[in-house]
């Protein structure tokens, strides 16, 4: 080779040894441990640089190192990707192997400047960089085995471990292998199984075990339960504290079962203070995160008030969302919305259509925790309300939710027993009513248990289902009277006005009569006024008893009406008023009043609070004598016998007479008499 050619060569050289030796210290992860070599390295990174900056103007005489350093580069580059895949392989146990002992590590002299004028020690370097060359290409083919040896070895071993992780969670031993393996969802399943007792027995120390392993290593799900575990003392020692903790901690992650249980918290005080605002929070988030149950108690917060204010719009739109998804309870609740027209315009019909869709889901999934949807589908077959009328199908349903044993156990079994006295829905059947009405008494609570007490007092009383016994009614009265049910406190009333089973008391008559008036009993309303009006058990007082009669008219009640036209046109502790006495008449003669009928007609014939008017006279007494008063009749008689307001027709006027009689009317006796002579 000739001097240029050896000067190309030696320019290309130095490209080449910077390249080389620029590469192998890129890689001193690869070659860590050698410092040495590394230092070799950039002492030669150096120097062959300055010699590159010496030859750049004989460029063009060094082709041939070009073509050889144009091999480096491509070998590098070849190195450089090998190098990359093997170090992905760091997460195997075993470390990268050293390169084989038969190949010799290139190493590298430093060249000084005036060493290239020698001829010989250029054509040498050139030699020794050629046969450096085909070393670093058998380097190559051992790298490129190494790395199908190292992938091959990860396989193996990631099939391994893949095997170990896979798990059937309905397999116990499948299971524990998993979780034992490090398998974080196994862990979490395992846990739940030992909670409840599926594939294993039931260990609640086991699971705190497990939901803590899975927690421990981040698995959110497993904190919200490790949670639930200090919450309720599963496991561990009950720790309300240490539950909000892991609650809160869950929450802030994004885990929204957490956002709800820590809600709850915040709504019980359970574990830190009271907080609604932090209530309302929760939930909405839980909500907006598209959590179903965070939908239907953010819901609650605006049907209850919980840190916002209450509104009932808001509300049904969250139930309606929660409902829509598939929530049970919103499911119902929006059905009862719809009933009772809350938040939302009432329709009878789609109350009953979700209501029906809650006990659907309820019998498709064999649910046996919520009985409301039952209870009120059974409420909408009896009075149909969205549906035709049907006591059956309702008394069916009221007897599952009796089965039930669950909030609204005692609520059926009240309405089973009124169907049971009425044969409405069932067969009558007297002795059940009587026993179901006396569990509800027994073992109800609320208005339910009162109700009861009130209606065991009536079995006794009246011998349905039970003989007759007073004494027995007068203290089941009692109870339901000391529990504030009003009909329970009429009906004591009113036996101490009798003087059954009890000494007569009009006083204590009226003490109660007034009672169960104030809790909204309407004919003890009546009662009370009459009282007051009479002067039966309290002193005579026409104001209040005037009061307390119109509180009954404004609830329809005829026969208060009736008494305030006697007021008026009698002038019982007020002005006399004819045109007044004609209008509660009136208004009392068309909720069907016998009595206020006689008098409207009356007031017709007389033309006493308004103008005479002999046929409608008539009309009224021929209305009033159909339903049995033998004042009408007898008038009826005479506008006959008269051809008063009506033609003249002895023979009507002589049967009416005799209806009037029977009715025992003495007037109509005594014409009838004279009439027959």
């Amino acid at each position: 080779m000739g001097l240029l050619d050896t000067i190309k060569h030696a320019k290309k050289t130095a490209q080449s040894l910077f390249s080389t030796a620029q590469f192998m210290v890129n890689q001193q992860s690869f070659f860590g441990g050698h410092d040495e070599l590394l230092e070799k390295m950039h002492q030669t990174a150096d120097v062959s640089m300055s010699v590159h900056d010496k030859l750049k103007d004989t460029e063009k005489r060094l082709n041939a190192v070009l073509a050889m350093y144009d091999r480096l580069s491509k070998l590098n580059a070849r190195l450089d990707e090998l190098t990359r895949r093997i170090e992905k392989l760091d997460v195997l146990s075993k470390p990268l192997p050293e390169f084989p002992t038969e190949f010799r590590r290139l190493e590298l002299k430093k060249i000084e400047l005036d060493e290239l004028t020698d001829v010989s020690l250029v054509e040498n370097t050139v030699r020794n960089l050629e046969a450096d060359f085909k070393q670093l290409g058998s380097i190559e083919d051992s790298m490129r085995l190494m790395l199908v040896n190292q992938l091959l070895q990860k396989t193996a071993r990631s099939v391994e471990q893949f095997k170990a992780l896979e798990y059937d969670k309905d397999d116990v031993d499948s299971l524990m292998r998993a979780a034992n393996a490090g398998n974080v969802e196994a862990m979490f399943d395992l846990a739940t199984s030992y909670r409840f007792g599926i594939v294993t027995p039931e260990n609640v120390d086991k699971a705190f075990e497990w939901f803590k392993r899975a927690a421990d290593v981040g698995f959110l799900p497993a904190v919200a339960e490790l949670a639930a575990c200090y919450s309720f003392g599963m496991g561990v020692a009950e720790d309300s504290e240490k539950a909000f903790e892991l609650y809160t901690s869950a929450a802030e992650r994004g885990n929204t079962e957490a956002m709800c249980r820590l809600a709850d918290m915040y709504l019980e005080g359970d574990g830190t203070e009271r907080n609604l605002a932090k209530v309302f929070h929760w939930y909405g988030k839980a909500a907006t995160l598209g959590d179903v149950e965070g939908m239907d108690r953010f819901a609650q917060c605006y049907n209850d008030g919980w840190g916002t204010r209450v509104d009932k719009a808001k509300a049904f739109e969250w139930f309606r969302k929660a409902a829509e998804l598939g929530n049970l309870d919103a499911m119902y609740t929006v059905g009862c919305f719809y009933l009772f027209g809350d938040g939302v315009a009432e329709d009878k019909s789609e109350g009953f259509s979700w209501l029906k869709k809650a006990v659907d889901m309820i019998d498709r999934q064999d649910i046996n925790y919520l009985d409301a949807p039952l209870y009120y589908l059974g409420i909408c077959y009896q009075a149909g309300w969205g549906t035709r009328k049907d006591t059956k199908q309702a008394a069916e349903l009221f007897k599952r939710v009796a089965d039930c044993k669950l909030k609204y156990q005692f609520d059926a079994k009240g309405f089973l027993a009124r169907m049971y006295l009425s044969g409405k829905g069932v067969d009558q059947d007297h002795v059940k009513a009587f026993q179901l009405f006396k569990d509800v008494a027994e073992n109800g609570s609320g208005n339910d248990k009162s109700d009861a007490m009130n209606m065991v007092g009536r079995c006794f009383y009246e011998g349905w289902g039970t003989s007759v016994d007073k004494k027995s009614a007068f203290d089941w009265y009692r109870k339901g009277a000391d529990a504030g049910d009003s009909s329970a406190m009429f009906n004591l009333g009113s036996m101490y006005g009798s003087g059954e089973a009890v000494a007569m008391n009009d006083a204590e008559a009226f003490r109660w009569m007034k009672n169960a008036a104030e809790h909204g009993h309407l004919e003890a309303m009546f009662d009370t006024a009459t009282r007051y009006l009479f002067g039966s058990g309290v002193e005579n007082n026409p104001s209040e008893a005037l009061r307390w009669l119109k509180k009954a008219a404004e609830l329809n009640h005829a026969e208060a009406m009736f008494w305030i036209g006697r007021m008026y046109e009698n002038g019982m502790g007020i002005a006399v008023d004819k045109r007044e006495a004609f209008v509660w008449d009136r208004r009392s003669a068309d909720l069907g009043d016998e009595d206020a009928m006689f008098n409207v007609g009356w007031a017709y014939y007389n033309g006493e609070g308004i103008n005479a008017d002999k046929s409608e006279a008539f009309a009224w007494f021929e209305r009033a004598s159909e339903l049995g008063n033998a004042n009408a009749m007898n008038w009826l008689a005479g506008m006959y016998l008269a051809g008063d307001g009506v033609d003249k027709n002895v023979d009507k006027a002589i049967e009416w007479y005799e209806r009037a009689k029977r009715a025992g009317n003495e007037d109509a006796a005594e014409m009838l008499a004279r009439l027959t002579k």
